[in-house]
């Protein structure tokens, strides 16, 4: 993966999982919910990086991907939890 432009100028580690991992939280309280949760809006990602000066077309794709990624995993531990809930008071 490092041959990717978006990875070739990374920060360092630990403060830039640090700064994902608070933006995935801060992000995940603007998603919609109805009958399912849905994904992030990419309008609230986008609003997130320009807040936070994430400037360039590399940096955000960057960015974009891992909070879409940790959102995927999210979604899908979500499912999980609804399928493994019994279902109660169905026949």
């Amino acid at each position: 993966m490092a041959d990717l432009p978006f990875l070739a100028s990374r920060e360092d580690p630990d403060e830039a999982v640090g700064f994902v991992w608070d933006a995935f939280w801060n992000l995940t309280t603007d998603r919609q919910v109805g009958f399912a949760t849905g994904p992030i809006p990419w309008g609230s990602i986008d609003r997130y990086a320009v807040r936070h000066r994430i400037d360039g077309a590399d940096a955000f794709e960057r960015f974009l991907a891992l909070i879409r990624a940790m959102d995927g995993v999210y979604l899908d531990h979500l499912e999980q939890v609804r399928k493994d809930k019994p279902d109660h008071g169905q026949p």
